[in-house]
């Protein structure tokens, strides 16, 4: 496989480890690169003595991780709620967690873009996007995988507002000119083809891809599909927002190749072969027919004021906890911040909404051979 031959290139005296190398660096190619890096360059390091020093610190990781969550489980809400605001957060918080912070968008869709914070508090932002197709999109990589900035619920209006590809990647040219990322690693290792981003399957591509050029590297990844930017409409966008290059003859390719490797049999999504005008207003009407919002069930509220006093907006009214929706950004720290689950996410719709409580109280069965 093309990651264990770039792993002896950078340290050929890995050899037969390096399969064992890549499991416990989970095969992330950051952590690869890292973990390759110093074996080459610590010669008096023994492959098996920093496979086995790596192994020890995983695990030390693990317990540390373990005692911070349960010890935060254990915390009173107000020393929870105090906890947060020190911005030190529980294993798996994620970025709904964090709080969201507001922008400008220079394309005019909407008056103000909720991302989150800690996209602004890193000192070096690397985007790491994986190398699949998508039914709607035609393809996702580099430029389309920074719309995870935007935080909770907030995905679902940016897609009702802007529902037609085009606009879309108004919506993602946005979020990369406010957020400053330094470097660019698409995992190309296994790729998904066909129905993505959920229908696909596993296509071995076997390729890793580094640029500080999201729509450079997008641009080569799409050549390897068999692909140009004129086919993928958020990368059209982006080239007319002059997000990056987009020309491939002017785009250096380094390291194995000289010019994109093709990706022979690699299935795309039915989307580009039978290409049709779509009603955008039955999309954005699909939308808001199962828009979900966060609602404080009074019955199980303990009056903690843990979703007060998370919510980045103060939208919860303190005494009686009702959600202001005209300035929520529904970015769900309330909801996941809830100990005691009495933030609920309740359908706007009354009949989806009574439908959906009433099949998530079904019993789930398992039936095994």
């Amino acid at each position: 496989m093309t990651v264990f031959i770039l792993l002896l290139d950078i340290a050929d005296r890995i050899g037969s480890q390096a399969e064992e190398l890549a499991k416990l660096c989970g095969c992330l190619p950051i952590a690869l690169r890292n973990a390759t890096y110093v074996l080459a360059d610590r010669k008096d390091l023994g492959v098996a003595e920093y496979l086995e020093r790596l192994q020890e610190a995983r695990n030390r990781v693990d317990l540390v991780e373990a005692s911070f969550g349960l010890s935060y489980d254990l915390l009173s809400p107000e020393l929870r709620r105090l906890w947060c605001l020190l911005s030190v957060f529980p294993p798996g918080a994620g970025f709904d967690r964090e709080g969201a912070a507001a922008v400008i968008p220079a394309s005019g869709l909407g008056e103000e873009m909720y991302l989150a914070k800690p996209m602004f508090a890193a000192d070096f932002v690397i985007n790491l996007p994986k190398l699949k197709t998508h039914s709607a999109t035609i393809y996702t990589g580099a430029v389309k995988n920074l719309f995870g900035c935007i935080p909770g619920l907030r995905k679902a209006e940016y897609h009702r507002l802007a529902p037609d590809p085009r606009d879309f990647g108004q919506v993602l040219a946005d979020i990369h000119q406010a957020v400053k990322v330094g470097l660019h690693i698409m995992d190309g290792v296994t790729a998904m083809e066909g129905e993505g981003p959920t229908a696909g399957s596993v296509y071995p591509a076997g390729k890793l891809l580094f640029s500080t050029d999201p729509l450079a590297l997008d641009t080569v990844a799409a050549a390897m599909l068999g692909l140009g930017i004129e086919d993928i409409p958020i990368l059209k966008t982006a080239r007319a927002r002059n997000l990056g290059e987009s020309n491939l003859a002017e785009i250096e390719i380094a390291g194995d190749y000289t010019s994109p490797p093709g990706l022979r049999g690699f299935k795309l999504p039915k989307r580009l072969r039978y290409v049709k005008p779509r009603n955008y207003k039955v999309v954005i009407r699909v939308i808001d027919l199962l828009k979900a919002r966060p609602r404080v069930n009074l019955k199980s509220c303990k009056h903690c004021n843990m979703c007060v006093e998370s919510c980045p907006v103060q939208a919860i009214d303190r005494k009686t906890k009702k959600i202001n929706y005209n300035i929520c950004i529904e970015c769900m720290c309330c909801h996941e911040l809830c100990e005691h689950k009495a933030v609920e996410l309740r359908k706007d719709n009354p009949l989806l909404d009574v439908l959906s409580r009433a099949f998530s109280r079904q019993p789930s069965h398992c039936h095994t051979p």
